[in-house]
C-alpha cells in the first residue's frame, strides 16, 4: 500500500470519532449478544449463575484467561456495569480506528472515509446488532492487519503504531485464536501481490513472532486450565469430539445405524449430556464419524443452504460490482489484480467452510469484512474518475440504493432483535418469579443469547438453570449443589422443585423408570415448561 494522503490524523482523534460512531449506533438500535457462547462466557464472569464471577471459563482457544481474570475483577467490584459488552465494544473501536487510519493514509481523505462508511454499513452494523466474540475479533485482527501492513510498508516497523497493531493482533488471538490465523492467512495473497520484497519479509517476520507468542499464549490458557479445573483435559476431549458433530453436516439416512437406539438420538441431539458414562469421548468421536458427511448438490438441505447464501449475499456482490466498475473508469484496472486473488481465497474458504463444516452468519461477514478492506485500499489513493456526467449519476444512484437496501435490512434486522429482547425479559422473569424452582434445559431454545448489548447480568441472573454450555463445562454441578442435588437421576425422579424447560424430552421417560413427563405447565406463559410426575 502506497500512501495517497500526507495530512496528519491524530490516532487519538480518530478512535474518538470512531468510538461515538459506535455509541450513537448501538444506542439508537437495539443491539443483541445473540450468541449462546457470549452469554455463556459473560454471565460466568460476571458471577450470574448464582456463583463468583470467574475466568474459568472451560473452553480452549476462546477467551484467555488473562482477559477473562481483568473481566472478572471488574465485575466483583462493579456489577452494575455490563464489562463484557463494554470490552467487545473497545475492541471494535481499536479494531476500526486502526482501519480507518490505515485507509486515510493509504487513500485521498474523502475516498477513504468513503470506503470506511460504507464498510461500516454494510458489514460493521450487523456485527453490532450482533455482538460476538467471534466477529470482534475478525474486525480486531483485520484492522491490527490493516495498520501494519501501511506501517511497514513504510518502512516504520518499530514504531509505536506498529507495535500497538502487533499487540492488538495479539489480544484478538486471546480472544478467538482460530478467527486471528485466518484472517493472518486471508491476507497473505494481499501481502504477496501489493508489497516490496523489504516490507514481505518484515511481514512475515512479524507472521513469524506472533505465530510464536500465540501458540505459547494458548499453551498458558491450557495449563492454566489444567491446574485450576479438574479433570479438564478429559472434559475438552469429550467437547471436542462432540463439536466434531455438530459443525458438520449429517447424514440422516444413517442414525439407525450409528445410534444404539432413538432414546441415545434424542439425547445426542437434544444436547441433554449431563450423563458422561452414556457419552463418553470414545462413543461421541465415533457416532460423530458415522453422522457427518460432505455437502454436496444432490441434497436439498444443501441447495437451500446455497440459496441462502445467494440470498444473503445478493447486495454485496453488487457492492462488490460497483467497485469493480469504479476501478475500471479510474484507469486502475492492473490493481484488480491486487484484490482478484484475495477474492479468489475467500471463495476458497466459503466452499471449504460449505463442503466440510458450515457457514455461520458471523463468519461469512469476517470473510467479506476483510475482502472488502482489500479491495478499498485497492485504489491506492488514486480518485475516482468518470469521463462522463451520466457515469456520475448512474454510478451515484447505485450505490444510493444499495445504502437503501442495506438501511432497510438493517431495520429489518432491528425488529427482530426488539422482539427477542422481549422474549427474553419475559423469560427471564418467570425465571426469577421461581427461585425456589430448578430449571434444567431439555434443548438449546433457551434464549439465554438474546441478551441486551446495554442491560447487565445483575438485572438478569439466571442462578436457577441449568443448560447445554453449563453441562459441557460440568458448571452445572454448583448450581445443583445450591438446590441440595448430588445425584441428578435420582433428583429428577423425586424432587418435585424441579422444572425442564424446552421441548417434550420422550426419552427421560425411558431412562428414568415411573416417571412421565407432563405436558406444558399453563403457568408459564413465555417459556415451555413441564414437570416430571411419578406414575402411580
Amino acid at each position: 500500500m502506497i500512501g495517497g494522503s500526507s495530512i496528519k490524523y491524530s490516532y487519538f482523534t480518530l478512535f474518538v470519532i470512531v468510538a461515538s460512531l459506535v455509541l450513537v449506533f448501538t444506542t439508537i438500535f437495539t443491539p443483541l449478544l445473540n450468541s449462546g457462547d457470549d452469554a455463556f462466557f459473560m454471565y460466568t464472569l460476571a458471577g450470574g449463575f448464582g456463583e463468583e464471577p470467574t475466568n474459568l471459563l472451560h473452553y480452549n482457544q476462546g477467551w484467555h484467561p488473562w482477559l477473562g481474570g481483568l473481566l472478572s475483577t471488574l465485575f466483583t467490584k462493579w456489577p452494575g456495569v455490563n464489562w463484557y459488552s463494554i470490552t467487545l465494544l473497545v475492541f471494535h473501536c481499536c479494531g476500526l480506528t486502526a482501519l480507518l487510519y490505515a485507509m486515510l493514509k493509504t487513500l485521498k481523505p474523502g475516498i477513504g472515509i468513503l470506503f470506511f462508511l460504507a464498510i461500516f454499513l454494510f458489514i460493521e452494523s450487523r456485527f453490532l446488532l450482533s455482538l460476538n466474540f467471534t466477529g470482534t475479533a475478525f474486525v480486531t485482527s483485520t484492522g491490527a492487519m490493516s495498520l501494519m501492513i501501511y506501517q511497514v510498508n513504510k518502512q516504520k516497523v518499530f514504531c509505536v503504531l506498529n507495535v500497538s497493531a502487533f499487540l492488538l493482533l495479539l489480544l484478538s488471538g486471546m480472544l478467538r485464536l482460530h478467527v486471528v490465523i485466518l484472517v493472518m492467512l486471508l491476507f497473505i495473497p494481499f501481502i504477496i501481490s501489493s508489497l516490496s520484497k523489504k516490507a514481505k519479509l518484515s511481514i512475515f517476520k512479524a507472521y513469524l513472532l506472533s505465530g510464536i507468542v500465540l501458540l505459547l499464549l494458548n499453551k498458558a490458557q491450557e495449563n492454566f486450565y489444567i491446574d485450576n479445573i479438574p479433570g479438564w483435559k478429559k472434559q475438552e476431549s469429550f467437547r471436542q469430539a462432540l463439536f466434531y458433530a455438530y459443525n458438520r453436516p449429517k447424514n440422516p439416512d444413517v442414525f439407525k445405524i450409528a445410534f444404539k437406539d432413538s432414546t441415545e438420538q434424542e439425547l445426542f441431539f437434544s444436547s441433554f449430556l449431563y450423563d458422561s458414562v452414556q457419552f463418553t469421548p470414545v462413543r461421541i468421536t465415533e457416532i460423530s464419524s458415522k453422522i457427518t458427511r460432505k455437502r454436496g448438490l444432490n441434497n436439498k438441505e444443501d441447495i437451500l443452504g446455497l440459496y441462502w447464501f445467494f440470498m444473503e449475499l445478493r447486495i454485496y456482490f453488487l457492492l462488490i460490482i460497483t467497485f469493480v466498475i469504479t476501478f475500471f473508469f479510474s484507469k486502475q484496472i492492473g490493481q484488480i489484480h491486487r484484490w482478484l486473488i484475495p477474492m479468489i481465497t475467500v471463495l476458497f474458504v466459503y466452499a471449504y467452510l460449505f463442503v466440510f463444516l458450515k457457514i455461520t452468519t458471523t463468519i461469512h461477514l469476517g470473510l467479506l469484512f476483510v475482502l472488502l478492506v482489500q479491495i478499498s485500499v485497492g485504489f491506492q489513493g488514486v480518485a475516482p474518475v468518470f469521463p462522463f456526467k451520466w457515469i456520475r449519476l448512474f454510478m451515484g444512484s447505485v450505490f444510493i440504493l444499495l445504502v437503501a437496501w442495506m438501511l432497510a435490512r438493517l431495520n429489518k434486522e432491528n425488529d427482530i432483535n426488539k422482539e427477542r429482547r422481549r422474549n427474553f425479559n419475559c423469560v427471564l422473569a418467570e425465571l426469577n418469579q421461581n427461585k425456589d424452582k430448578l430449571f434444567i434445559a431439555t434443548d438449546d431454545s433457551f434464549p439465554l443469547g438474546h441478551f441486551y448489548l446495554w442491560d447487565t447480568p445483575l438485572q438478569f441472573p439466571v442462578s436457577n438453570l441449568v443448560y447445554k454450555d453449563r453441562m459441557l463445562t460440568h458448571t452445572y454441578l454448583k448450581t445443583l449443589k445450591r438446590y441440595g442435588v448430588n445425584d441428578l437421576h435420582k433428583a429428577l425422579r423425586e424432587n418435585t422443585n424441579i422444572r425442564l424447560v424446552g421441548k417434550k424430552l420422550l426419552s427421560l421417560e425411558k431412562i428414568l423408570d415411573g416417571v412421565r413427563i407432563s405436558q406444558r405447565m399453563p403457568d408459564f406463559k413465555c417459556m415451555e415448561v413441564r414437570k416430571l410426575e411419578r406414575i402411580q
